[in-house]
């Protein structure tokens, strides 16, 4: 009992299926390895905030202590090293395939321990340091500012740099615990997790426009809470959304960074290579979700295109024809270029970023010079020799090229509103290659088709 003869419809659904099957289960092996690296660069991020966040208002009350000044310099540029290095270490450039994602990511668990330990150690110094200058200064604490000022130094100082993690999954309890709007003995930890959450690169620039404004009206009343209790109380309303919202942003982020992988490895080759855009750029994760709709569908067409490549490799082969060569137009920076070559004869073939095909015969020489960003161009002037053997070469695809159609349409590629220009001498072009030379002398062209009549010969 014979099957059914399944049409081309249902052979290119069933094509696209397993496509899109391989293309799921890959994402899902990136995305197991982009979670662990985002997971660490959410590290380091939380630690460049504790970096920045670590002494800021005391160095900037005791600088202009003399005697402190020095301290307060040594320590800035600790500041200044680690975010550097923190920098450094984020900015490296994302791999294609799981198991270079989950190197790197390994790599950088390992400088970041490192990088927190260099750290420590210059906070450690640095708080000695404050502790003999007060320890030396006990007879001016019948001066109030400065008093103040060592007040608030011993403050920071409770905090050890291990209990910095600046981790949003759990919001400081102590702000719903106090009673009577007596906010005075934990405002410090109130300033402290706003700017957190205001610092964290996931939250949504509305959300931080409000907690900036609310910051702002705390910090005014630094020294009397009491002051600024509506702020706080607005505050308090808002800290758990945008923890919450914080959350969403990150985990959509995820799922964007693993597709971009998935994407830019596709366009690895391209002379437009993708980057990838950092949190702080997206508005919103409506702005995020949209683009990451976007790239889902760049993904799925780049997948499209690669297997029209292959396709056309395997029957422009059947023809006598060379593998697509990728030729970089000058001027030209949408689409793919391809150059195929039998014998003496060459077909540019341009498929368009929305895998619309175009098939020409086409003049080939070679390009003079060495060309920036670009290895190929249109021929200005091209010689009345060159015109006849081109003109040539487009009768001869003419009578190839529905052969061509028929088999590509066998493999899925089906072509929909299909446009065939006649040969025409007055409108042949040539195209410069660098590397290639000239096809064009009489010897040459009588020698190339001659040996592949031999070779179609020797095949039969």
């Amino acid at each position: 009992m014979s099957g059914r003869k399944q049409s081309r419809a249902e052979i290119e659904r069933e094509r696209q299926k397993e496509l899109e099957r391989q293309r799921q289960e890959r994402l899902r092996q990136i995305r197991l390895a982009t979670d662990q690296y985002n997971a660490v660069i959410n590290k380091y991020e939380s630690f460049r905030t504790s970096v920045s966040l670590s002494m800021k208002n005391e160095i900037a009350a005791i600088k202009p202590v003399a005697e402190l000044s020095m301290a307060c310099d040594a320590f800035d540029q600790i500041k200044n090293v680690v975010n550097g290095k923190i920098s450094e270490q984020t900015a490296a450039k994302l791999p294609s395939e799981p198991p270079a994602i989950n190197a790197l990511t390994a790599e950088l668990r390992q400088n970041l321990t490192s990088l927190e330990k260099f750290y420590k150690s210059g906070l450690s110094d640095f708080s000695d340091r404050l502790n003999i200058y007060h320890k030396g200064q006990a007879e001016l604490s019948q001066n109030l500012a400065f008093a103040k000022t060592l007040s608030k130094i011993e403050r920071q100082q409770k905090v050890n740099y291990q209990d910095m993690t600046f981790d949003l999954s759990q919001l400081s309890p102590k702000l719903d615990e106090v009673q009577n709007e007596d906010y005075s003995a934990i405002y410090d930890d109130i300033l402290e997790e706003c700017t957190i959450i205001i610092n964290d690169n996931a939250i949504a620039a509305a959300e931080r426009s409000q907690l900036l404004k609310i910051l702002n009206e705390l910090q005014e009343n630094a020294d009397n809470p009491q002051a600024s209790s509506a702020a706080i109380h607005q505050y308090k309303l808002l800290r758990g959304t945008a923890k919450n919202n914080i959350n969403i942003f990150n985990e959509l982020y995820n799922q964007y960074t693993a597709l971009f992988v998935q994407f830019s490895d596709l366009r690895k080759n391209s002379k437009t290579p993708a980057t990838i855009t950092p949190k702080e750029k997206f508005e919103s994760a409506a702005a995020l979700e949209a683009e990451m709709r976007q790239l889902d569908e760049n993904i799925k067409a780049e997948i499209k295109r690669a297997y029209i490549k292959q396709q056309l490799d395997e029957v422009m082969q059947k023809f006598q024809y060379s593998t697509g060569e990728t030729i970089v137009m000058r001027g030209v920076t949408k689409g793919e270029n391809l150059l195929f070559e039998s014998g003496e004869q060459t077909v540019q073939v341009f498929i368009s970023d929305k895998n619309q095909i175009m098939f020409e015969p086409i003049g080939l020489t070679g390009l003079a010079g060495e060309p920036s960003g670009y290895n190929a161009d249109f021929s200005e002037e091209i010689s009345e020799s060159a015109k006849d053997a081109i003109f040539e070469d487009q009768q001869k695809f003419c009578s190839t090229w529905p052969q061509i159609v028929a088999e590509l349409k066998l493999r899925g590629v089906i072509f929909g509103d299909i446009k065939v220009k006649e040969a025409n001498r007055s409108t042949v072009r040539q195209i410069a290659v660098a590397g290639k030379h000239s096809k064009y002398s009489e010897k040459r062209r009588q020698t190339a088709q001659e040996q592949q009549l031999m070779s179609m010969q020797n095949r039969r």
